[in-house]
């Protein structure tokens, strides 16, 4: 059965457009799920890469724990008052030769 433009009824239309849409949504909602599902693992992939990773260059007992002294050669204080304040912080020119 042979169908022409003029035989197309509104009801055969509507079906296509509907049938259309459908797929759009379904689309977006499969890019959806995709890019949640890539960013769950990108998430857990640098927590993994985390607990392996880099450890920071010092420790809470090499450091001390005393805020007020100078943790080590090297550091200097920044901030808006004395270290005696806490406003501020030690920090080390990791460009300095060690």
């Amino acid at each position: 059965m042979e169908t022409s433009i003029a035989t197309v009824t509104c009801t055969e239309v509507l079906t296509a457009i509907t049938a259309v849409a459908a797929f759009y949504e379904a689309q977006k909602t499969a890019d959806m799920i995709a890019n949640s599902v890539d960013q769950n693992v990108y998430e857990e992939e640098k927590k993994e890469e985390k607990k392996k990773g880099k450890k920071p260059p010092y420790s809470e007992e090499k450091l001390g724990d005393d805020p007020t002294k100078c943790p080590g050669e090297g550091f200097e204080w920044r901030g808006s008052g004395d270290p005696e304040t806490g406003r501020g912080s030690w920090v080390k020119d990791h460009r300095l030769p060690t």
